[in-house]
Order: structure tokens, then C-alpha cells, then sequence
């Protein structure tokens, strides 16, 4: 992921897992089973906090979770994601960031 503070102070987030990075390597969410989170009733949520914050009482970003792709895509196991604002981010402030994944069939909230 990649992160800027931008003019009016907030900071935002490119929150794609199909990207092009600077580095080798798979950027694919896997379940406990080794397989890549594939299909629409999978979710993630970006979190964040300062680097002080308790993980635990990260600010879940107000757009909506991403959801994974379908199976049967050219790039299965990747999400759709966007660009996302963190709004509590202010110009200069470094940010942590969590990823939250989770089916939507289990746990629907």
C-alpha cells in the first residue's frame, strides 16, 4: 500500500492488491486452507491509526469494505479496492495501516 498526505490534509491510500509494486511478490489474500479469498462474499476494511495507537482501536475508513473478485476473473484473489482518505491523517503524520478480511456468509456486519 501506498500512502501521501495530500493539500487539504488528509492522507489517502491506494487500496488495490492487483498493482503494479516495486517489488517481487504475491500480493494475494489466502485463507487457512492456501487458498486465495476468491468471490464476492469476501470483504476487506482498511484500518488505521498512528503508530501509537492500540491496533485494537483503529478507525475503520468510512467508504465501504472492497470486495474480492468472482472466481472466474483474469486476476482472481485480488479485490476492488480504489483510492481511500484517511480523514484523521494530517500533513506530515505517519500512519499505520491494517487490512481486516472477512466473509460476508459468517459475519455479515
Amino acid at each position: 500500500m501506498c500512502l501521501a498526505a495530500v493539500a487539504w490534509a488528509r492522507g489517502t491510500v491506494n487500496f488495490n492488491n492487483n498493482v503494479v509494486f516495486m517489488t517481487a511478490g504475491d500480493r494475494l489474500v489466502y485463507a487457512s486452507t492456501a487458498t486465495p479469498l476468491v468471490g464476492t462474499n469476501y470483504v476487506a476494511q482498511l484500518c488505521y491509526g498512528t503508530p501509537s495507537t492500540a491496533r485494537d482501536s483503529f478507525v475503520p475508513v468510512a467508504s465501504p469494505p472492497a470486495r474480492f473478485r468472482e472466481p472466474t476473473t483474469s486476476v482472481p484473489g485480488t479485490r476492488v479496492g480504489g483510492t481511500r482518505t484517511l480523514e484523521r491523517v494530517t500533513v506530515g503524520q505517519t500512519a499505520t495501516l491494517q487490512v481486516r478480511h472477512w466473509n460476508l456468509s459468517l459475519f455479515p456486519t
